[in-house]
């Protein structure tokens, strides 16, 4: 899967990215938000256009990079995480909080 970024805001805190698997595209939004000042953080993933099964794989591996997180907490989502997490979703979390 080949990930990149193109579109940052701060101010919304969210990312745009373009993904690639074997020739299928797809265009994504992610974006976060905070409930409460205690720093509590939901992160939603909309599909804009492009394949649903390259987003399908990219919220997998989304779900499986936050089951791995120290600080994050899953309530009723089961992730089958067979693969690393991607290098630039890393980087744009990083980039975010």
């Amino acid at each position: 899967m080949t990930v990149t970024i193109t579109k940052v805001s701060h101010a919304k805190f969210s990312i745009k990215v373009n993904m690639c698997i074997d020739g299928s595209d797809c265009v994504a939004k992610l974006r976060m938000y905070s409930k409460d000042a205690n720093r509590d953080l939901a992160l939603e993933l909309q599909r804009h256009s492009g394949c649903g099964l390259v987003f399908n794989r990219f919220y997998e591996e989304v779900g499986c990079y936050l089951a791995a997180c120290p600080k994050s907490v899953q309530t009723g989502v089961v992730h089958q995480c067979g693969q690393k997490p991607m290098l630039q979703l890393m980087a744009w979390l990083s980039l975010l909080l």
